[in-house]
C-alpha cells in the first residue's frame, strides 16, 4: 500500500505494509521519528492506494488515528506481523523500522474507489471507477 499525507505545503508519500480488519479499518506501522508520524500529528487526513498488477486498484481516503491502548496496539501488530510473514515478494527495507521506536495508526476509511485492472483496455463509456462512500 502507498499512503500520502500532507506536511505543510509538501505532500509526502511512501510504501508500507498494511493490514485491515472486518470493519474495513486499515492499520500500518511507521517510525516514531518518521515524516508520516509528524505530518499525521498535525493533519489526520490520509489517502492510500492498494493495487495488484493486472487485477485491481483500490484507492481511498480517511482519517488516521494513532493507536494508544496496549490492547489495540497488540491486535494491530499481530495483524501486521502476519501480513509481513505471508508476503510473497517481501521487500526487506519495509521492516527496517522494527529496529527503532515505532507507532501504529488506524485508518478509518471515508471513501474507496475500486478499478478493475483485468481488462486489456479500460473503456470510458461509463466511469471505470466504482466509488463507495462510508
Amino acid at each position: 500500500m502507498s499512503v500520502a499525507v500532507s506536511s505543510g505545503d509538501i505532500p509526502r508519500s511512501s510504501i508500507l505494509i498494511f493490514a485491515f480488519d472486518e470493519d474495513l479499518n486499515f492499520y500500518f506501522v511507521t517510525g516514531k521519528a518518521s515524516n508520516k508520524n509528524k505530518a499525521l500529528a498535525k493533519n489526520k487526513n490520509i489517502s492510500f492506494c492498494i493495487w495488484e498488477n493486472k487485477k485491481i486498484l483500490i484507492h481511498g481516503t480517511g482519517k488516521a488515528t494513532l493507536l494508544k491502548l496496549r490492547k489495540e496496539i497488540d491486535l494491530a501488530l499481530d495483524k501486521l506481523v502476519k501480513v509481513a510473514g505471508e508476503m510473497k515478494n517481501f521487500w526487506p527495507p519495509l521492516i527496517h523500522l522494527w529496529c527503532q521506536d515505532y507507532v501504529i495508526f488506524k485508518i478509518k476509511v471515508s471513501q474507496l474507489g475500486i478499478l478493475d485492472l483485468k481488462s486489456k483496455k479500460i473503456k470510458e463509456i461509463n466511469p471505470p471507477l466504482t466509488k463507495i462512500n462510508f
